[in-house]
């Protein structure tokens, strides 16, 4: 199936066709990019070269990938891996990709841990969006 409603029809016409210099890595299905607004240090995006279904699943196989193989490399202690659909959903790319957030036990202010919420110091609530360039609300999405 593919995605029908995000308005990029090809990955070339994605902004992310044009960042060269924040790529980690590149794979059959996808282009796996350093977040250009990170919430953590080495937050990346797991981007799918086409729109279909089996590419996004394929996003998240790797993502889920490199997430174990941190891990197991003992690089980092945990991750949160996502997906913001729609500009409802948190979505500011029109384009389909997985955030793959990297964790440590000591990465949170406070007692708490877990949470992608807490993935930044000061992240816990939707104001830490606002320094975000590309965010923008869903009333101005909408044209209200």
């Amino acid at each position: 199936m593919t995605l029908k409603t995000n308005q990029h029809k090809t990955f070339n016409e994605t902004p992310f066709a044009r960042e060269e210099n924040r790529i980690f890595k590149k794979t059959e299905y996808c282009i796996v990019l350093y977040d250009k607004y990170p919430v953590c240090e080495n937050h990346l995006l797991f981007i799918p070269k086409q729109k279909y279904d089996y590419y996004i699943c394929k996003a998240f196989e790797e993502a889920f990938e490199e997430g174990e193989s941190q891990v197991e490399n003992k690089k980092i202690d945990g991750y949160h891996l996502g997906i913001n659909m729609y500009v409802a959903g948190g979505q500011s790319i029109m384009w389909p990709h997985v955030h793959f957030i990297p964790r440590h036990y000591d990465d949170s202010d406070g007692p708490y841990i877990g949470s992608v919420r807490l993935a930044r110091v000061g992240g816990r609530i939707p104001m830490s969006y606002e320094n975000h360039p590309e965010h923008y609300s869903w009333k101005k999405a909408l044209g209200l």
